[in-house]
């Protein structure tokens, strides 16, 4: 018996899907046997009869019937674990039935996620501006770090009152709708060559000229767009080229027209370091007069939209000193992220 290759990947998000397969020889005559660990499920086989998955036990499984000998495909899907990172077990045995010989093969996946965690949070924060510079200085910052494996994608929520709101900064609501108009008009040209992946392109220009909160049912919306968006880009690599020309072209273009983006710059620098990305990281903190009292909380998720508890932030009280401009302080500035 000649067992080719059988994969599975060895690092996979929690709570998704994973596939595996196994190629042998068409020669021979196999029954596969595979058993499961408890935090992992059996989502599909290919390349079988339908109804000829027999279940031996408890995630435990045999095929024997193969719809053309020599190949066995399967999805697993895994849990979201208590632990940021689990090793998850496949034992897979391919026994020849001519002989009775048996190979038994272990595999093994590291399940992980992101684990953000509130490190420090200062009781005050004094916002002092440097006319030379032209830049806000925080005394104090958030301390915030992913402990975690993977990329946590997170929202910052204030809760608005009359002296602090979250707002769009100056120029970057023009470079949104600049953007998007852009992105249209690329995106009709597209439409126009694959005539058949229409809905799913209206449906991220309806994400992006509708933007989702993090909550239960905007992780739905953008879980369903962006996996039916990738389902289509491996179909078709003509689609995902030219889709994904379009939307450099479009934001490239408009580039020139953000005129103080150093420091959001910078918090890109930092995403590929931290694993932390701002949902909402355009928007600024407008301070209207101080001191006042800040309530902000931390709205997350992570590649695979699972659910996490949101993480409330202590009140901070907010200082003005020496600031001759209107306070408007970019999100990410709030935090350091290490």
């Amino acid at each position: 018996m000649q067992i080719k290759s059988l994969y599975m990947p060895t690092t996979s998000i929690q709570n998704d899907d994973f596939p595996a397969h196994i190629l042998w020889n068409k020669a021979d005559l196999v029954e596969i046997t595979f058993t499961l660990s408890k935090n992992l499920e059996l989502k599909d086989v290919y390349n079988v009869p339908e109804g000829s998955i027999e279940l031996i036990e408890e995630s435990s499984f045999k095929l024997s019937q193969f719809e053309i000998n020599g190949y066995a495909g399967f999805v697993f899907s895994s849990k979201l674990s208590e632990t940021p990172r689990a090793i998850e077990f496949v034992l897979f045995e391919v026994k020849d039935t001519a002989t009775g010989e048996v190979e038994r093969i272990p595999k093994s996946i590291d399940l992980f996620r992101p684990d953000i965690e509130l490190i420090s949070a200062p009781e005050r924060i004094k916002i002092r501006y440097d006319s030379e510079q032209g830049k806000f200085h925080l005394s104090e910052k958030i301390n915030v770090k992913n402990c975690g494996g993977g990329t946590a994608l997170i929202e910052v929520k204030l809760q608005p009152s009359e002296d602090a709101i979250l707002s769009t900064p100056d120029g970057m609501g023009e470079f949104k709708k600049k953007v998007i108009v852009d992105l249209e008009n690329e995106m009709e040209e597209v439409k126009k060559e694959f005539v058949e992946y229409n809905a799913v392109v209206d449906d991220v220009l309806d994400l992006l000229k509708n933007p989702v909160s993090l909550d239960e049912e905007g992780r739905v919306k953008m879980n369903a767009t962006f996996s039916n968006l990738s389902n289509k880009f491996e179909e078709n690599g003509d689609f995902h080229e030219k889709f994904s020309l379009a939307f450099t072209y479009s934001y490239f273009k408009n580039l020139k027209l953000l005129t103080k983006i150093e420091s959001f710059l910078n918090y890109l620098d930092s995403i590929g370091k931290n694993k932390i990305v701002i949902h909402n990281s355009i928007e600024v903190l407008k301070v209207q007069q101080t001191p006042t009292i800040i309530h902000l909380s931390l709205q997350r998720t992570d590649l695979a939209f699972n659910e996490y508890p949101e993480i409330e932030i202590p009140p901070i009280e907010v200082e003005i000193s020496e600031c001759t401009v209107p306070v408007k302080i970019p999100i990410h500035c709030l935090f350091n992220w290490g």
